[in-house]
């Protein structure tokens, strides 16, 4: 009896440890993410910020939750930005071995890993008209 519990333990120390480090490798995937998805924004001047889990877990973990499966970003909805997104950071993500897809008509996301994407909210609010709207 002592045995098989033994063995139930170590089974469970085993698949604890694996879940632990599944959750830190998707965290570590989605911040490399985050940095290519960054770069190829600001190389095309498009103006972006982070939104919702993203967001928070800036200012609570200053990282991305533990376990998170998306960064959230947030653009102006105009025909300008739809035009950087196509023209500029597609080409730029692409070659990063990225997929880009429409998810609806407001939800743009980016991919290149199994599990855990970049989702592009579009918006018509513009951040600095926040106030005016409170």
């Amino acid at each position: 009896m002592s045995s098989l519990f033994s063995v139930v333990v170590v089974i469970v120390a085993l698949i604890v440890i694996l879940v632990v480090n599944f959750e830190s490798i998707r965290q570590r995937q989605l911040r490399c993410m985050a940095l290519d998805v960054f770069s190829a924004f600001n190389a095309c001047r498009v103006y972006y910020w982070a939104d919702f889990g993203t967001l928070l877990g800036i200012v609570r973990e200053r990282d991305i939750i533990l376990d998170d499966n998306d960064i959230d970003i947030c653009v102006e909805r105009n025909s300008e930005t739809i035009e950087k997104l196509e023209q500029c950071v597609r080409p730029r993500l692409e070659e990063l071995g990225y997929t880009l897809a429409w998810h609806s008509r407001s939800i743009y996301r980016i991919y290149r890993f199994w599990r855990g994407f970049v989702a592009v909210y579009y918006t018509h609010l513009r951040a600095h008209e926040t106030d005016s709207y409170l």
